[in-house]
């Protein structure tokens, strides 16, 4: 820019600032020169870098563009939102593509970072969703809970839970008889969080019960059953004298 007159030589614009080929009349005609993609306009100081994790297409714009949730761009580096990527998962998440980070499901792990699936815990052993951080993570697994086949008529020992592998014993307690089916050691074996026993077939036909009912194409209670004999007994007696 110049003044004009007898000046022999013309002076620069601040740094940062520009003007139009004989336009520059004074500093004033200096205007801030257009910022670059992934910068903003600072009134005060120019060109400056958008912030970790956000993006501006420069121009004269004041202000940069949040990337979208999830996502992030070095400082600088954005030019417009598709420079925003995923950023890195946290141990015991995965990488989705269309959602962006996700906890594992149960008894799956992940050292997170860029990975786009976990790994499945070995046989047997577990861990709750989102927080297997590597496979040290993956404990056995117990058993908590009587199949619906059974039901509390049973003492079980030892008492649950129990952890994998482990072989519990069990009886009816006080009370209560085995219909349908007897098991010689009354045993089961806890196999990846779930009782089993040896006769599936016993399993699925045996049924705990009271012992003051018996089955005969139904449930009859025998104090009913030995009243009525009774009755009918000394019905018969009376008669007889």
């Amino acid at each position: 820019w110049s003044t004009g007159g007898t000046t022999i030589s013309c002076s620069s614009c601040p740094n940062g600032k520009g003007v139009n080929t004989g336009q520059g009349g004074s500093e004033e005609d200096c205007v801030w020169k257009s910022c670059s993609a992934g910068q903003y306009l600072d009134q005060q100081s120019g060109c400056q870098d958008c912030p970790a994790d956000q993006w501006s297409t420069g121009g004269d714009s004041s202000l940069c563009t949040l990337c979208p949730e999830g996502k992030g761009v070095e400082p600088g580096q954005g030019g417009s939102q598709e420079d925003c990527d995923w950023k890195s998962c946290s141990a015991g998440q995965y990488l989705d593509q269309q959602s962006g980070c996700q906890d594992c499901p149960a008894d799956q792990w992940s050292t997170g970072g860029n990975m786009t699936s976990c790994k499945n815990c070995s046989d047997g052993k577990g861990v709750e969703a989102g927080q297997g951080n590597s496979e040290e993570d993956c404990v056995w697994k117990t058993c908590s809970v009587l199949p619906d086949i059974l039901n509390t008529s049973l003492i079980i020992s030892p008492e649950l839970p129990v952890s994998n592998g482990t072989i519990v014993s069990l009886k009816c307690r006080k009370g209560y008889v085995l219909v349908n089916c007897s098991w010689k050691d009354m045993k089961a074996i806890c196999v990846n969080g779930e009782l089993r026993m040896n006769d599936s077939d016993c399993l699925q036909n045996c049924r705990v019960v009271s012992k003051y009912k018996v089955s005969i194409d139904g449930s009859y209670d025998i104090a009913i059953l030995i009243v009525s004999v009774v009755l009918v007994l000394a019905r018969f007696s009376n008669e007889a004298q």
